[in-house]
C-alpha cells in the first residue's frame, strides 16, 4: 500500500462523515471544502495525501485559485485575522469530529508536533473555540 493511501485511510478515519463522503466522491467537494481539507491534511503532516488532493482538485478549482491570487496581487484587502479565525475553526471542528478514542491522542500529537502550538492554543482561546 502506498503512503498516500495510508494517509488517506487515516484521514478518513479521523475526519467527519461528511468530509469522508466528499473525499470518496460520494458528495460534492466545494472550493471551501477543498481549502479546509487541504489545510488540515497539511497541518497534521499528511504530505502525500495533501499532494494527492492538489493533483485531484486543483484542476477543478483552477479558476477560483487564479482569481484569489489575482485579487491578492492587485492589493485586494486581505483580512489576516479572519483567515486566522477560519483556520482555528477548521482545527477545532476537526478535533471535535475525531472518534473519541483517538481525540486525546490527536490533541497530544498536535501539541508535540506543531512548533507554533502555543500560538494556536492562544488563538483557539481568543476565538472561544473548544479544543
Amino acid at each position: 500500500m502506498e503512503r498516500t493511501d495510508i494517509e488517506k485511510l487515516a484521514y478518513l478515519y479521523l475526519c467527519s462523515k461528511e468530509d469522508g463522503k466528499k473525499i470518496l466522491g460520494k458528495a460534492a467537494m466545494s472550493y471551501g471544502d477543498y481549502q479546509r481539507i487541504y489545510y488540515l491534511t497539511k497541518y497534521i503532516g499528511f504530505e502525500y495525501f495533501s499532494t494527492a488532493l492538489i493533483n485531484q482538485y486543483a484542476p477543478k478549482f483552477k479558476e477560483q485559485e487564479e482569481t484569489l491570487v489575482k485579487l491578492l496581487e492587485d492589493g485586494y484587502y486581505y483580512d489576516a485575522e479572519y483567515e486566522e479565525e477560519k483556520q482555528m475553526r477548521w482545527l477545532s471542528d476537526f478535533v471535535r469530529n475525531i472518534p473519541f478514542p483517538m481525540r486525546r491522542w490527536m490533541k497530544e500529537y498536535m501539541r508535540q508536533n506543531d512548533k507554533d502550538w502555543v500560538v494556536n492554543e492562544e488563538l483557539l482561546k481568543k476565538y472561544g473555540l473548544p479544543f
